[in-house]
């Protein structure tokens, strides 16, 4: 069984891990994997230390200029980054799922958990930063379990746990709450190690009491210097070589996405986007009032009441029981990442998290529950029966989001699922017309089929801008949003897009 275990695990990874790079070669590009093309990609390297919108999201940035130096400017090469982001965050999540519950059937559940959510896998597609980010913080946050729970004190698993949340926030600013709470929460809670060491520390501290002089920070500068050494010094260079090299301070609370403004309406917005990311396979899953009130039990009942007993279990348990610091860690990161919005939304006007700016606290919650039925598994006492529920109800969230598997599109934006089909229909037009077209678009549109007419080479195409299709043209691109138009002006529908709904449409007399 152990060994079947680890098999399937690492098969069902590596399947889900080709759909992945399915999705990453067919999907078309997508609006804000355009503009970084736009912005980042064509333009010189300083560019990206010079220039600063939300949309540069530096590590992946960097490693995106990389990947297309050496592949070109395909959606593939585009998107390497996050495929390897993909491998790293598979084979972190097996190794901590076999870590918590061994080589048992309750570890898949486990693995499948975190790793199958929809909107997790569309950022482990796309090429932006949110995917790599949340790879990079739960290998930190794993490299702090394997400290915690070694027999003796590994400076290595601190490096890497350093160098992991520090990339995590390099790769997407959204990262910076959870990484900053869990790295004070193992400060806080640093595993005391070996009888000698204790035996150490017992009598400095008894000679601290007897100086006069001594400090409560010597006090606590000499427990904990070995983390002092091996994990804040690394990840306070980095975050310093970070600051140097990014010209941050050029955004301000007007350049952040503005989703949502309340903490209501961003919980609602992470739990409707879990089960309702997409009509599911065979349309079973369109949204109605029953998900709906399942959204609502997820953000309001299940989801606060989870985070709130692993704080308590924590609490309660003794630092030294293995699950402790995970509980208190997934936990203690999740609630004072939303404490620490609020605080940020009714000071800076800093927005709420919602859809890929709250991705971190998906998966934060994903960590949480496994680490909860693991724990609660491991109890001698009355909480040991609360492990079955739990566990029916990761079932459950396993096989709703399996139910939402996908390969057509991304979520945030689907109105760009067709837009590769669009211009293979505007290269039709051109072979029968042989000219230059006059093609208006829904200014959502306008990185991509600028992204199409200058990779393509089509130059028949016009020079794309934001302008919108208000102007007068031969053939129109329209998302849902603009599509009045086809009434207003008597257009004829080319095409319509099977999945985004986008349609090419045209004037009824062409000869514009």
């Amino acid at each position: 069984m152990p060994r079947a275990v680890a098999l399937v695990s690492a098969a069902l990874l590596s399947l889900l891990w080709c759909l992945l790079l399915w999705r990453a070669a067919t999907q078309s590009l997508t609006h804000d994997e355009a503009l970084t093309w736009q912005v980042y990609l064509t333009t010189p390297w300083s560019t990206i230390f010079q220039y600063y919108i939300p949309n540069n999201h530096f590590l992946a940035t960097l490693l995106m200029r990389l990947s297309t130096a050496v592949f070109g400017f395909s959606e593939l090469a585009m998107r390497l980054p996050s495929l390897g982001a993909a491998v790293l965050y598979f084979v972190t999540v097996r190794r901590l799922a076999l870590r918590w519950y061994g080589p048992t059937p309750s570890a898949l559940l486990a693995i499948l958990l975190l790793s199958v959510h929809p909107l997790l896998l569309d950022f482990l597609v796309a090429a932006r930063g949110y995917g790599l980010a949340v790879a990079c913080f739960v290998y930190g946050f794993a490299k702090l379990i394997e400290y915690a729970e070694g027999p003796t004190p590994e400076a290595s698993l601190l490096h890497r746990a350093a160098v992991g949340l520090s990339l995590a926030v390099a790769a997407n600013l959204t990262l910076l709450f959870p990484c900053f709470l869990t790295a004070v929460l193992f400060l806080a809670a640093c595993p005391q190690w070996t009888a000698p060491q204790n035996r150490a520390r017992k009598r400095r501290k008894q000679r601290q009491r007897s100086a006069p002089a001594a400090s409560w920070f010597r006090t606590w500068r000499d427990s904990r210097s070995f983390e002092l050494r091996h994990f804040v010094l690394p990840a306070a260079a980095m975050g310093l070589l970070y600051l140097l090299a990014v010209p941050v301070a050029q955004t301000t609370s007007r350049g952040l996405y503005r989703v949502e403004t309340s903490l209501a309406s961003s919980l609602e917005n992470l739990a409707r986007i879990s089960v309702a990311h997409n009509e599911g396979i065979g349309g079973i899953n369109g949204e109605g009032k029953l998900l709906r009130s399942w959204a609502r039990v997820l953000a309001w009942g299940v989801a606060p009441f989870t985070v709130a007993l692993a704080l308590w279990l924590a609490g309660r348990s003794r630092a030294q029981e293995p699950m402790s610091r995970a509980l208190l860690w997934g936990a203690g990161a999740t609630g004072g990442s939303l404490g620490l919005h609020g605080i940020t939304y009714h000071s800076f006007g800093w927005p709420y998290p919602a859809d890929r700016t709250g991705l971190y606290l998906i998966v934060l919650f994903a960590l949480t529950l496994a680490a909860l039925i693991a724990a609660l598994r491991q109890r001698a006492d009355a909480w040991r029966r609360a492990a079955a529920p739990y566990s029916l109800l990761a079932g459950i969230l396993v096989a709703h989001s399996l139910l939402q598997l996908n390969w057509t599109h991304f979520h945030v934006w689907r109105y760009n699922a067709d837009d590769k089909q669009i211009v293979q229909r505007l290269d039709e037009v051109h072979k029968r017309t042989r000219r230059r077209l006059s093609v208006g678009i829904s200014w959502q549109l306008e990185p991509v089929y600028h992204y199409y007419r200058e990779r393509g080479g089509r130059s028949w195409l016009p020079e794309f801008d934001r302008s919108g299709p208000g102007g007068e043209f031969e053939y129109y691109v329209l998302i849902r949003n603009d599509q009045d138009l086809i009434v207003e002006r008597g257009l004829e529908v080319l095409y319509r897009g099977p999945v985004s709904g986008t349609v090419l449409a045209r004037r009824r007399d062409p000869g514009v």
